[in-house]
């Protein structure tokens, strides 16, 4: 079995600092890379997250009567709301 060589998220886009895969980038230098799929050149800002609910906190913190399930279950439900709009 031939491994797919994928290496780090180690190429930082300079417009919102996130990190990506260098075979990601379309064109650009090293250190002033350009991603074609990142936040449009700094056009699109998604605001930093405010802090979560205390009671969302206490499930994946292991601090709720429900926790273990909905640890286990957690990759069901991230799946089934990556589809709805809020």
């Amino acid at each position: 079995m031939r491994a797919l060589g994928i290496k780090r998220l180690n190429v930082k886009y300079t417009s919102c600092g996130a990190l990506h895969f260098k075979g990601e980038k379309t064109s650009g230098t090293q250190p002033t890379p350009f991603l074609s799929t990142c936040c449009k050149q700094g056009k699109v800002r998604i605001p930093f997250l405010s802090e979560p609910l205390q009671m969302l906190k206490d499930l994946f913190t292991g601090n709720h009567e429900k926790s273990v399930r909905f640890l286990k279950n957690s990759r069901q439900y991230n799946a089934a709301f990556s589809f709805l709009l809020f």
